[in-house]
């Protein structure tokens, strides 16, 4: 057979324009069946080309680069085994990386070289099975001496000039990409091991302060109660002090003198009673959690708990949602406070809320008397005065959240408070405030 594939072969040469079957069958002399046969086994192995003319097939040879030349330009691993398994062709990368030499593999069954030391069973089972025509690419991992290689083999069945089977394996060297995966799956094992532990140490912390949160408000609680009892016994001795003054007033109301000391004493217990109050009303303050609130709402509850007679209150704040102490409606029946108690003849309050880059303010206006500029700064400031005992609560409600308050406005024109609100603390709540 390989004599007529030859010699078909050398006819074809001196045809380049091509032949029939009919026309090479006369010069060999063989009959059509089997010249086609042969010329169908150099159409196989890719040697010959056929164009059809109607009914007649004109068979040319195919111009082609040596197999061997393109193994050589290949920067993949190549070697070519017939149907036996002998080494037919091998490309120098293969021999350069496996570090052999070509008398050590051509000619020779694989078995016989040292192929089979780096492969492994598998590879050689899957070998097998493309013999048969089962093409596979899968992962090798090599170690060759000291290195360690990583392939993407692909086990290819192939045709020979002759027709008969054989069997490509190409090696395409991954190493680099391999070691650089395996680098960011390290990479990843160490980040995941550090993000467990640093949970770990999380959770730690968190039920840690769990427990110190626990621990401080069984000791508030403790405290509140202690405080509860102190204030009811000081206020029973008020009550007993103010019994007695009356009686001493009553026994030396003939000395003109004395009068003058039991009002002040009697101013005085109305100061610590004030002050006991207030410890009693805003005992919680900063205990609870700062939660977002309707401001509209938060303004109608502190006007129904102080009620503003022949007071027009307009509120234009819409939607508006701060996120303040529990204690904020506070803030506003103190400011109330304030208009009515030094406003003289207050008949308006309005609250506006104005919007200037991320930040929102929110204003208190009223038709009073206003603020003396000399006691702007002084009204939040600790003092045994109702109004100014209230603003200076005011202002620590609202510093909680980072809210600040400030009072702006024009001696004679009225009071004017400012309560600057940082982005992060206000929102419109379902639509546009």
């Amino acid at each position: 057979m390989e004599n007529e594939v030859a010699r078909i072969r050398d006819i074809l040469k001196d045809r380049p324009r091509g032949m029939t079957i009919e026309e090479i069958s006369r010069i060999l002399p063989l009959n059509r069946t089997s010249t086609a046969k042969y010329l169908n086994t150099l159409l196989i192995s890719g040697q010959a080309d056929m164009k059809s003319y109607g009914r007649a097939k004109v068979f040319s040879l195919t111009q082609r680069v040596p197999v061997s030349n393109l193994m050589s330009l290949s920067s993949e691993l190549i070697l070519v085994l017939d149907s036996e398994h002998t080494i037919s062709y091998v490309n120098d990368q293969f021999l350069q990386i496996f570090h052999l030499k070509k008398q050590d593999l051509v000619g020779k069954q694989i078995d016989q070289t040292h192929v089979p030391h780096y492969v492994s069973p598998r590879f050689l089972d899957m070998m097998n099975k493309a013999f048969e025509g089962k093409e596979s690419v899968h992962e090798q991992h090599i170690k060759i001496r000291t290195h360690d290689y990583y392939f993407i083999s692909k086990l290819a069945p192939m045709v020979f000039d002759n027709g008969s089977a054989g069997l490509a394996i190409i090696l395409k060297d991954i190493t680099p990409l391999k070691e650089y995966q395996l680098h960011l799956e390290n990479l990843v094992e160490e980040r995941t091991r550090e993000i467990i532990k640093t949970n770990e140490n999380l959770g730690q912390e968190i039920a840690d302060h769990e427990v110190a949160r626990n621990a401080l408000r069984v000791v508030n609680n403790k405290l509140n109660l202690l405080a509860s009892v102190t204030r009811h016994d000081i206020l029973n001795q008020i009550t007993a002090i103010s019994g007695y003054l009356q009686l001493l007033d009553h026994e030396c109301s003939s000395n003109p003198s004395v009068p003058p000391y039991i009002q002040s004493i009697e101013n005085a217990i109305r100061i610590i009673q004030r002050q006991i109050t207030f410890t009693r009303d805003y005992k919680d303050l900063g205990l609870k959690s700062p939660e977002w609130q309707r401001v509209e709402e938060v303004i109608q509850r502190a006007a129904s708990l102080r009620p503003l007679p022949h007071v027009d209150l307009r509120i234009e704040t819409g939607k508006l949602e701060i996120l303040a102490d529990p204690f904020l409606e506070k803030v506003f029946s103190n400011i109330f406070d304030y208009s009515l108690l030094r406003g003289k003849n207050v008949t308006e309050i309005a609250v506006t809320f104005h919007k200037q880059g991320e930040e929102g303010t929110l204003l208190v206006t009223d038709n009073g008397v206003g603020v003396p500029t000399s006691e702007k700064k002084r009204i939040f400031e600790y003092s045994g005065k109702d109004a100014g005992f209230n603003l200076f609560l005011s202002r620590e409600i609202l510093s909680i959240t980072g809210l600040c308050i400030q009072e702006n406005g024009e001696e004679g024109n009225g009071a004017r408070f400012e309560i600057l609100i940082p982005g992060s603390t206000w929102r419109n709540g379902n639509g546009p405030a």
